[in-house]
């Protein structure tokens, strides 16, 4: 399930003004909790960064109940770490580059889809709810920094900047491109084999764009995928799986260690 759709209650609380009422962010203490596999594995990712992110990690698409989403894959299982983290130097190997928006909001992320409301974290309509991993080591219930409320819901300050200035979000654009992929029914469940000595040690899940299914298309089908710009999405993703083979690597080092 996509990282932004649920909450850990384990680790994760929903920005609330009268609990966090006095909590700041400070900086960045390089826990590498965001990189080393604790926190996600999957993250959702807007139609904006579905280019860029696909030139690093697999693009997937994932499938819960009814809804369909697209997913960015960092690891295939939870405690590997990121590919590009540099655990000798507790730092990102892509920070200033392709670093995915889900990287540069934590620990903070948005659970809904809707921003129009981007100062409110309380769930009316038009907003959305802001979720805060509390291992983290940057924010604290005393200090000096970012405060993380206001009295009416996320502060000025926060929404600077994680959210105000970020190019892309989580719009329903992204849940009409779903729809229309799964609707035309150019989604297939694929298995992905890890192997280690011509066994199966590890089996991960996830839908992707068939190819076939997309050159049988009626022309009016593809048309309108045409007109709304998804070839190029459809491509990226497409291209985005063979990076897999970087994450099949990743696991196999893990579970060697």
């Amino acid at each position: 399930m996509p990282h932004q759709l649920t909450v850990d209650h384990n680790s994760e609380s929903l920005l609330d003004p009268k609990i966090h009422a006095g909590w700041v962010f400070s900086h960045c203490q390089k826990c590498t909790l965001c990189c080393d596999g604790s926190a996600f594995t999957v993250a959702s990712l807007s139609l904006g960064e579905i280019e860029v992110a696909s030139r690093r990690f697999p693009i997937v698409f994932q499938k819960v109940g009814d809804a369909v989403y697209l997913g960015l894959v960092y690891a295939l299982q939870q405690g590997i770490p990121c590919p590009y983290l540099d655990s000798l130097e507790s730092r990102c190997l892509i920070y200033t580059e392709e670093r995915p928006l889900s990287c540069r909001r934590f620990p903070f992320r948005v659970l809904s889809s809707s921003l129009h409301n981007k100062r409110s974290c309380k769930k009316k309509k038009n907003s959305y709810w802001v979720v805060m991993d509390r291992r983290c080591l940057a924010v604290s219930s005393h200090g000096v920094g970012v405060p993380l409320v206001a009295e009416e819901g996320v502060s000025r300050e926060l929404a600077e900047k994680f959210f105000l200035n970020e190019q892309h979000d989580f719009k329903c654009e992204n849940n009409n491109f779903c729809a229309m992929l799964d609707y035309f029914g150019l989604l297939k469940k694929r298995q992905l084999l890890v192997k280690r000595d011509g066994r199966v040690v590890y089996q991960y899940t996830y839908w992707a764009v068939s190819k076939t299914k997309l050159t049988h298309l009626s022309h009016a089908s593809l048309e309108m995928l045409r007109k709304r710009g998804y070839f190029p999405l459809i491509k990226s993703h497409v291209v985005s799986l063979g990076h897999f083979k970087l994450l099949k690597k990743m696991y196999l080092n893990a579970v060697r260690n």
